[in-house]
């Protein structure tokens, strides 16, 4: 068996035990959680306390409307923006990059198929190129 089949059976393993681990772990919380809470019951709660209880259960109750709301309403938008609208995404020329270079590139689709492409600057243009597949470009410069 190679190396890459052992990495992969291990990670293949891995998951079900992190899960179970997990699982373990939330269980023993919610188990510390009621014991806690039986503390403080047979204690009882002073005004402050149950005032500060009743505003965090306010602010919960908040924060899930909210939150749900938000879900919703992007949603909607998505909905709506795919089935009666074009892409959000501006095509956009590639003559200049964002440093204001000339940019000398061939197909840009062709470009994302390239396993290695150089770029080079010379003068105010910056050259794209692909090499040929596994090619040596030569020594790296920094």
């Amino acid at each position: 068996m190679n190396h890459n089949a052992e990495n992969h059976e291990r990670e293949a393993r891995r998951p079900s035990f992190r899960v179970f681990f997990h699982a373990i772990l939330a269980v023993l919380g919610w188990i510390l959680f009621a014991y806690f809470w039986r503390i403080v019951a047979a204690v009882g709660l002073s005004p402050g306390a149950r005032l500060a209880l009743i505003a965090m259960a306010v602010f919960l109750a908040i924060l899930l409307v909210s939150t749900v709301w938000w879900i919703l309403h992007n949603v909607r938008i998505g909905r709506r923006n795919r089935r009666t609208s074009l892409s959000g995404v501006e095509e956009k020329p590639y003559e200049f990059d964002k440093t204001g270079f000339k940019v000398d590139m061939p197909d840009p689709e062709s470009m994302k198929s390239a396993r290695i492409i150089e770029i080079a600057v010379e003068g105010s243009v910056k050259k794209y190129r692909t090499t040929p597949d596994g090619g040596d470009t030569g020594p790296a410069r920094r």
